[in-house]
Parts: structure tokens; C-alpha cells; sequence
């Protein structure tokens, strides 16, 4: 499964129906996520804890409005890949 569908689809099931991801609903995603990479690679990585999903958040939340739209969630799972490829590679 390619990267940004995988992203997508986790984050629609976490939304729930709904247009954007709140805090607990990114942390979810995230964790759904990381237990696909991690299926998928010889050793585990650690996901984010729950504060760090938060202050993700602040920093990826373009308009301040303390949720995750689809574009915003592309940026971050850009940016959450490049960080398991880095952790990957160490």
C-alpha cells in the first residue's frame, strides 16, 4: 500500500465521518499507522506519545483551528514518514 493512501485511509476511519481530525482522532491515526509500519519493517519504532501528536498538531494546524483537514494531514504525514524513514535508518 502506498504511503498517502495508507495516511488517508486511516485518517477516514479515525474521522469517523467527519471533515477533520481532532487531537484524539490524529493519535489514533497515528497509532494505526506506525502498527502498519511497523508490520511491514525488521524492527519496531516506537509511535508518538499522545503530547507529541498534540504539539504536532499546533505546528501543523495551518489555520488555528485545533483540527487536522485533509491538506494539513498531508503535510503531516509527509513529514511523520520522513521521521520513520530517519528513525529507520539510525
Amino acid at each position: 500500500m502506498r504511503w498517502p493512501r495508507c495516511c488517508l485511509s486511516r485518517a477516514q476511519d479515525c474521522a469517523k465521518g467527519k471533515e477533520t481530525l481532532e487531537e484524539s482522532a490524529l493519535h489514533a491515526t497515528v497509532l494505526q499507522l506506525y502498527n502498519q509500519i511497523n508490520m511491514r519493517i525488521p524492527r519496531h519504532i516506537a509511535p508518538p506519545e499522545h503530547e507529541d501528536v498534540a504539539r504536532l498538531l499546533a505546528i501543523f494546524d495551518d489555520n488555528g483551528d485545533g483540527v487536522m483537514d485533509e491538506g494539513e494531514f498531508v503535510d503531516f504525514s509527509v513529514f511523520l514518514f520522513y521521521q520513520v524513514l530517519k528513525s529507520n535508518t539510525n
